[in-house]
């Protein structure tokens, strides 16, 4: 009974270890490895402890090195456990939670499938409306993705008026570090969003 006891405690440290080092190399650029130990480690967390708060983290980490390896497939797959795990949280945890629906968003917009990106981009606005402890840039960065989505979907009465209330965000978030290169990135969508309706 004790050698199994120690064997269990060994198991989760490994577990542990590999989740810390993983997100490490991940956040460094080391992908390789930050993959190897992801991966190893991660569906043992799922089972054991899925309550931890680093598991969605690791999970949108595994989607998007899936994503840049154009493994689509399991992509997908990561990002939804992500979004999962994060709203699976005790308490609950908004940040989590608006970045695993942001980078899933990402994930369908960049495959052309804005209809599946447009409703995870508005529940994160939703959050981050909401949630002040979110940066305003933030909330208008989600804004903004709602409105390139609309663009995409060539609804763009829709996307402008998301565009507009981005901005005006951005306005009351005038301290904030990346608002100005935030307001520029609006302007530009809006930009593009015109010159397709050929809107000079």
């Amino acid at each position: 009974p004790t050698l199994m006891v120690l064997a269990i405690a060994s198991g989760c440290a490994s577990t542990d270890q590999n989740i810390n080092s993983g997100l490490w190399h991940f956040n460094a650029g080391l992908w390789g490895e930050a993959s190897y130990r992801l991966q190893s480690s991660v569906p043992d967390l799922e089972k054991s402890n899925p309550q931890d708060p680093r598991l969605p983290t690791a999970l949108v980490a595994l989607g998007d090195m899936a994503n840049n390896a154009q493994r689509t497939d399991q992509a997908e797959n990561f990002y939804a456990r992500a979004i999962k795990a994060a709203d699976g949280q005790t308490p609950p945890n908004n940040v989590s939670v608006r970045n695993a629906l942001v980078h899933a968003g990402f994930f369908y917009q960049q495959l052309k499938r804005p209809s599946e990106a447009l409703p995870l981009f508005n529940r994160a606005a939703d959050i981050s409306e909401t949630d002040l402890t979110i940066p305003r840039t933030l909330h208008a960065v989600d804004l903004d993705n709602i409105a390139v989505a609309y663009g995409e979907l060539e609804r763009y009465p829709e996307g402008e008026s998301f565009s507009l209330r981005a901005l005006k965000v951005l306005d009351s978030a005038q301290s904030e570090p990346d608002s100005t290169k935030t307001r520029g990135i609006v302007f530009y969508n809006l930009a593009y969003a015109y010159e397709h309706q050929q809107r000079p």
